[in-house]
């Protein structure tokens, strides 16, 4: 299972929001359930969030390898396809930055979107990624 949540690095708001609940998420899942649940933070700023911004991130909040990736897609095109299969929307604020919404997106191991949890909600989307890794063989 996979909690993915769609964020940048330049971010001052919600972005750091999520990275202070995926913490927690992180600091919450014990040995079994961290070898079947897996937290993702994926940048769609991929014009501005290279391999340094992405560590940075992922330093700044304790990203634990292994447990929790920071990444970005490859391309815009990538970014584009992902964003419009998870029904994910950005828009620019006009200052450098964007509105974006923080959702918390829980995946299965065959890629199917299962749930979307409002950010303030990451211990339901915790219960239902552990649910779903534990009824899987």
């Amino acid at each position: 299972m996979h909690l993915v949540d769609f964020i940048y690095t330049s971010c001052a708001t919600m972005c750091q929001a999520l990275g202070s609940d995926y913490q927690r998420m992180q600091r919450a899942l014990d040995d079994q359930s961290a070898q079947r649940v897996q937290l993702v933070s994926m940048s769609f700023d991929v014009e501005r969030d290279g391999q340094a911004e992405l560590a940075a991130y992922a330093t700044r909040h304790g990203a634990q390898p292994g447990l929790w990736t920071v990444a970005a897609p490859l391309t815009a095109a990538d970014k584009h396809q992902l964003m419009q299969q998870l029904g994910v929307v950005v828009v620019a604020d006009g200052f450098g930055g964007y509105v974006h919404n923080g959702d918390i997106h829980l995946i299965d191991a065959a890629g199917v979107l299962r749930g979307i949890y409002a950010y303030d909600q990451w211990p339901a989307a915790l219960t239902a990624a552990r649910s779903l890794a534990a009824a899987m063989p």
